[in-house]
């Protein structure tokens, strides 16, 4: 099974194209921040020591009312928004709630690759928003970014903004498309605090130095989102000597366009490819399983223990 790590920077679309990826291919994705929503739900063990590694700061609520009828019992809950808001602002909050949080994540990260490997997938897609910051590129064959310029960034975190809490239902607003929006409109607090989210995150100039494959998505609409997923698999089977008929749908595998070098502007691939023939290949793919097996045996006991975070 080939592991493919995809990340992106905040709101450069890399949801959208693990979607889409998901969507074509039939691939399974193991999802990061669900796994790291799941560990901390109501209740979870891992809150206790959030609690405790942010003295001082009111991270985790009671919620539920004991009197009430029934005797339904309180809910310790982790407070997301106030957590976010902390993190953002302080590289030391930041780095020490990593600590907290990262070995769960990992292991079941692990688990959720060795459970793909159990079921056959020939691929199985990582959905790493700080795929690089924690150094699980080391766990994929290649990684992906889904880019875009430092303007349509903001642009698209800007009017992601715009949205409605709680409803997911935009705001009445003169944007239709985020291509519209200009900064210098907006109040200069909501532009602060959309550049501190972005800086809180490896520039993407660093992230493309470390990518394997660069997928663009400069453009609105997901038409050219899927174009560039479509050349994406191509180049994928092309690199790792793949037969599309035999890992993706039929109707996919016709689909793809011919993995020749992309034109400027395009998706770019691997400088050199990362397959280097078949017995090389081979070579890693042993070496990478003779590393990742013990893990994986570790991920999979972990998750049977009664104790295990979450």
């Amino acid at each position: 099974m080939i592991l493919v790590g995809v990340t992106g920077g905040i709101a450069t679309g890399k949801s959208s194209a693990i979607r889409l990826l998901s969507e074509l291919t039939g691939w399974p994705v193991v999802d990061t921040d669900a796994i790291s929503h799941a560990i901390t739900a109501p209740n979870a063990p891992i809150l206790g020591r959030i609690e405790r590694s942010f003295p001082g700061h009111a991270l985790v609520h009671e919620r539920g009312d004991p009197a009430a009828a029934g005797g339904a019992p309180q809910q310790r809950v982790l407070d997301r928004a106030a957590l976010g808001r902390l993190i953002f602002q302080d590289p030391a909050a930041r780095s020490l709630l990593g600590r907290v949080m990262q070995p769960a994540i990992r292991l079941r990260t692990a688990a959720g690759a060795a459970r793909a490997a159990a079921a056959g997938a020939p691929v199985c897609l990582l959905d790493v928003p700080l795929l690089f910051e924690g150094n699980l590129d080391a766990w994929c064959h290649v990684s992906v970014l889904i880019d875009c310029s430092d303007k349509v960034q903001l642009q698209r975190l800007l009017f992601r903004g715009l949205s409605s809490a709680g409803t997911g239902a935009p705001l009445a607003h003169e944007h239709a498309c985020y291509s519209t929006v200009d900064p210098a409109a907006f109040p200069a607090g909501d532009v602060e605090q959309a550049l501190n989210r972005i800086g809180s995150q490896m520039p993407l100039s660093q992230k493309r130095t470390r990518a394997t494959y660069i997928l663009p998505n400069e453009l609105p609409g997901q038409e050219n989102l899927r174009q560039q997923v479509l050349l994406f698999l191509g180049l994928l089977c092309r690199d790792f000597g793949l037969r599309p008929a035999s890992v993706l749908p039929a109707a996919v595998a016709v689909a793809l366009p011919a993995a020749d070098a992309p034109a400027a502007g395009q998706l770019r691939g691997p400088v050199s490819p990362p397959g280097h023939g078949a017995l090389a290949h081979a070579a890693g793919r042993v070496l990478g399983a003779v590393l990742f097996l013990p893990l994986l045996a570790m991920a999979a006991a972990w998750e049977r223990l009664p104790w295990a975070v979450g």
